[in-house]
């Protein structure tokens, strides 16, 4: 019996659906755990992981004097709850000048938002400081992307949405933005099940009109909504997709948006709320509980499948799990090993066929003798062929609610890094995860970066032991700073993560911009 239909039969007593069966990971105890693990096969301890020899050849997000960043959102703007920003980071010494350019759709009409609208502004940004560019909070609301362009290259932007969330709480959502606009975009991960929704934007910075096409799969099959297809995105402007109103209730969907003509930038804004059945296997009568899963999510879609892709590890916090949603967008299947970085993976991995146009997804830690934790993680594929994925992690909260966010990979380690956006106020707690996934161990210099400074900042410098993970709160080294740049230098390649915790909020998880120099 193959994977798929293995994971089918099993799955049976919890949910039919693989999304709605890893959101709740292992935090909801050993009775489930058990279901988990019948997910995937362990193949014995020959078998190879996704060990890294070396950075990946094509970084999705990466700075190397870039002289134009897209930022697709979908962003809100508007009167509403929500306010957006864009953050954009000088690490240079000397200061740039720069066009911003926001481009707003109106507001939604049955299944889209359209555009409307495009403003344009100047400014200049001193050299090691950040700006913040607030969007605008009046009319109707709507959705908004930017472009930020510069003549000197060497700056890092990241979008970010903060307020109240739909499903509960207030949230802080934050994405680094892409290089550039291409004929194709892909989001690994979503749900239109219950009452979860992904708005998916697609962006065209160009001076020319673009025409898309875009397609969903839900986990074995994939769907061509009608509405579709052909969209028109005129130039220097958006269209904003909404999922829900014709891909319905589906608990695993990965998208693929290609340009029978320009190019675009694709991104999704995913709100999730969902009640999962779950039975339990250590009741008499296999009693069934039901658990709501809330979250949101920002995520800038990669422009290319890559056959390798890193993960920090997730905040080692009582209650936290992962879930790897690995879509294969190709024409076939391809075998994919979940292991931990390093020497470890090759002792250590779980491994699937995905099938062409198919989702899979890799649940951890599966046993306590896996070697897979909530530490970082290389996601590989076999034979060169590009997959693309995305983590959703699952945070334990209370018997009957649970929260989860999704967040991307990036291509490998990197010895400098950006974090665009960072806060340290009353009401947020904002955590770093250093991860080495070497055989060295690294020396790490966190620098902060503010704007008017003259220099930057020194917060702190800590050691992070070969294969390990560090956690660093910057609430414990820096008082009070509403919004910031952190700048990563560390003396060997190493994986950099942020996340974000409003008191009484959900949590989310946000990359951070590799620097190439």
């Amino acid at each position: 019996m193959s994977g798929a239909s293995g994971r089918h039969m099993r799955a049976s007593r919890v949910t039919r659906h693989p999304r709605r069966r890893a959101l709740l990971g292992v935090a909801i105890g050993l009775a489930l755990l058990v279901v988990v693990n019948a997910l995937v096969r362990q193949p014995s301890g020959e078998a190879a992981g996704g060990q890294f020899v070396g950075p990946a050849s094509l970084p999705v997000v990466e700075m190397d004097k870039a002289s134009a960043w897209r930022c697709p959102g979908p962003l809100p703007v508007g009167v509403g709850k929500q306010s957006s920003r864009v953050a954009i980071v000088n690490s240079g010494t000397s200061a740039v000048n720069l066009e911003v350019e926001v481009s707003r759709t109106g507001p939604p009409r049955g299944a889209a938002s359209t555009g409307a609208s495009i403003s344009r502004a100047r400014l200049e940004v001193d050299g090691d400081s950040q700006a913040v560019l607030p969007l605008t909070r009046r009319g109707p609301p709507g959705f908004a992307a930017v472009s930020v362009e510069t003549d000197g290259g060497g700056i890092g932007v990241a979008e970010s949405i903060v307020g109240g969330s739909s499903v509960g709480g207030p949230v802080l959502l934050s994405s680094p933005c892409s290089l550039a606009a291409a004929p194709q975009g892909y989001v690994p991960t979503g749900s239109t099940y219950g009452s979860s929704d992904v708005r998916l934007s697609l962006y065209d910075p160009d001076a020319t009109p673009a025409v898309v096409d875009v397609s969903v799969s839900t986990g074995t099959t994939l769907t061509s909504p009608p509405a579709f297809q052909g969209v028109v995105v005129p130039a220097t402007g958006l269209v904003v997709l909404d999922l829900r109103r014709w891909v319905f209730q589906r608990s695993s969907l990965a998208v693929t948006a290609t340009a029978v003509s320009g190019d675009v930038v694709v991104g999704a804004l995913e709100s999730t709320s969902e009640t999962v059945a779950m039975a339990s296997r250590s009741v008499a009568g296999h009693r069934v509980s039901h658990v709501r899963v809330t979250g949101s999510s920002l995520l800038v879609g990669p422009d290319r499948g890559l056959r390798q892709w890193a993960f920090a590890a997730v905040q080692s916090r009582k209650g936290v799990a992962s879930t790897f949603s690995v879509y294969d967008p190709g024409t076939r299947s391809v075998s994919v090993s979940v292991a931990p970085p390093g020497r470890a993976g090759i002792v250590a991995a779980l491994t699937e066929d995905v099938p062409a146009g198919g989702i899979v997804d890799f649940a951890t830690p599966v046993t306590a003798g896996s070697g897979l934790t909530a530490g970082s993680v290389v996601v590989s594929a076999q034979g060169g062929t590009p997959i693309v994925v995305g983590r959703l992690t699952t945070r334990y909260r209370t018997r009957v609610l649970e929260e989860v966010d999704a967040t991307a990979g990036t291509a490998g380690p990197h010895d400098e890094w950006l974090l665009p956006g960072a806060t340290v106020v009353p009401r947020i707690d904002d955590v770093v995860t250093l991860a080495d996934p070497g055989t060295a161990g690294a020396t790490v210099t966190l620098l902060e970066l503010t704007h008017g400074a003259t220099a930057p900042v020194r917060l702190e410098v800590v050691r992070v032991g070969a294969g390990s993970e560090l956690e660093v709160d910057l609430g414990s080294v820096l008082r009070y700073a509403p919004i910031f740049a952190l700048q990563v230098l560390a003396t060997v390649p190493i994986l950099v993560e942020q996340q974000l915790t409003p008191h009484h909020g959900l949590t989310t998880a946000t990359g951070g911009i590799p620097v190439l120099r």
